[in-house]
């Protein structure tokens, strides 16, 4: 996807506007599927593996299990709605809400009003606080059905100052 003016542009750029948002409904399902752990596994910036404590990957697993276990099995299991019934809902509570973080982020991001660096511009020129000001901006920060649904996500410039409080 091309999202920077900055940004060569390729044939199939043309389409995007088509398959931007398939791609970005399939988002969340991507982040509980493979994301997590791949960021877990993962040393940012090294590229070599970073090994958690024990601990941690059990935090990791039993949450996902229980995950699968509250979103998938007990409604099976317990309420004895069909398999195909709750995996229906499943897939199709994550694309909508892929579908409701693509459209607060790609704004705060693309929108008249954010600047768009070089690519070869570093955020040090600037300092990482001025950056983080000037390519952001908050999408309905006093919508309380847009805070409720994202979680106050749509505040991304805050998010991004503060990223371990909002």
């Amino acid at each position: 996807m091309r999202v920077s003016p900055q940004s060569s542009f390729k044939r199939h750029y043309r389409f995007q506007y088509i398959y931007g948002p398939v791609f970005y409904m399939l988002f969340s399902l991507l982040i509980i599927g493979y994301v997590d752990f791949l960021i877990f596994y993962q040393c940012r910036g090294r590229g070599q593996a970073l090994w958690q404590p024990v601990r941690e990957w059990v935090i990791l697993f039993v949450s996902k299990a229980f995950y699968v276990f509250y979103i998938i099995i007990a409604p099976v299991y317990f309420f004895e709605f069909a398999l195909g019934d709750v995996l229906m809902a499943f897939v199709s509570m994550h694309l909508l809400n892929g579908l409701i973080i693509a459209l607060a982020f790609q704004p705060s991001h693309y929108f008249t009003g954010t600047t768009h660096f070089q690519q070869d511009s570093l955020v040090s020129d600037r300092g990482w606080f001025r950056h983080h000001l000037m390519t952001t901006i908050d999408i309905s920060p006093q919508s309380v059905v847009l805070n409720f649904l994202l979680g106050g996500l749509n505040a991304i410039v805050a998010h991004h100052l503060f990223p371990t409080i909002c």
